[in-house]
């Protein structure tokens, strides 16, 4: 392809953190134009980038390959990837993690009775917050889904006790309560739904997401349901570990990652546990 018509390039080339940051998304809108307009200028970063893309969709038709097959933070799936057609740049970005999509894919009357809430010790952070309203998120569309009035009541008041302490949503954590008082599936449902919303409006995206993806895994790992393991759940499960500072969950993370990229069911369960628990603790 002939670029000779485009504007002329910056002086700078794209280092490899400036690629990452535009696939993960992490960019603003100024930055990631300026990115754009750079590589429509020039070669070698038009190339780059073109080229990542192209892996990383490559990766994703690719039948269930180990998350160690995505090169993190380069190809980090959960953020803005770069496609090619007719010769021009074009940005897509994957569906966001959603609760109902993992829950349709367990099944829920075997994950229901490994569906736990446990009571958390004084404020959290805002950090282990959101990751314990993700796993929240994930057991409550089970019970409902399962009809488990028992574990479904005790996860509606876990909600309530979180929201409580956030701070910010008394009215929310008053309509768990609510909810809690008598069985209603679609109504628990509906609310799974709602809050789901509210809370990406209020809670770090990353940290809700790590929630989500890790309950939803200990689930399938528990109940040994090895087509949970898609690509696209582990593409988003790496982006997600991406994100996290604290060292101590990064190693528990490393941990997930290696017992499913060995398909260690049982391993992959109790990693997903630790992870989870040192989340809650850490934020």
């Amino acid at each position: 392809m002939t670029l000779a018509a485009h504007p002329p390039a910056s002086p700078r080339c794209l280092d490899p953190e400036e690629v990452a940051a535009f696939l993960d998304g992490r960019l603003t809108g100024r930055e990631r134009q300026a990115v754009v307009e750079h590589a429509a200028g020039c070669q070698d970063c038009y190339e780059l980038l073109t080229e990542t893309g192209r892996a990383v969709l490559e990766e994703e038709a690719a039948a269930v390959p180990p998350l160690r097959s995505w090169t993190w933070p380069l190809l980090a799936a959960a953020g803005v990837v770069l496609s090619v057609a007719t010769g021009v740049l074009l940005l897509r970005r994957p569906a966001t993690v959603d609760v109902a999509g993992l829950v349709d894919a367990l099944p829920v009357s075997a994950a229901a009775p490994y569906v736990s809430a446990p009571v958390q010790r004084g404020p959290a952070p805002a950090g282990a917050a959101a990751v314990d309203a993700g796993a929240l998120l994930v057991d409550l569309r089970v019970a409902a889904r399962a009809g488990d009035e028992g574990r479904g009541r005790a996860v509606l008041l876990r909600l309530a006790s979180l929201l409580d302490a956030a701070g910010f949503m008394g009215d929310d954590a008053q309509r768990c309560r609510a909810a809690a008082a008598a069985f209603d599936g679609s109504r628990w449902a509906a609310l799974a739904a709602d809050l789901e919303g509210r809370l990406r409006e209020r809670f770090p995206a990353p940290e809700l997401n790590l929630g989500l993806l890790l309950e939803a895994t200990r689930l399938a790992a528990a109940t040994r349901s090895a087509g949970f393991l898609t690509p696209a759940r582990g593409a988003a499960l790496e982006s997600a570990r991406g994100a996290v500072s604290d060292a101590a969950l990064r190693a528990r993370l490393e941990a997930v990652r290696a017992a499913w990229d060995q398909r260690s069911l049982a391993d992959l369960e109790r990693a997903c546990a630790d992870a989870l628990a040192t989340a809650r603790a850490k934020g």
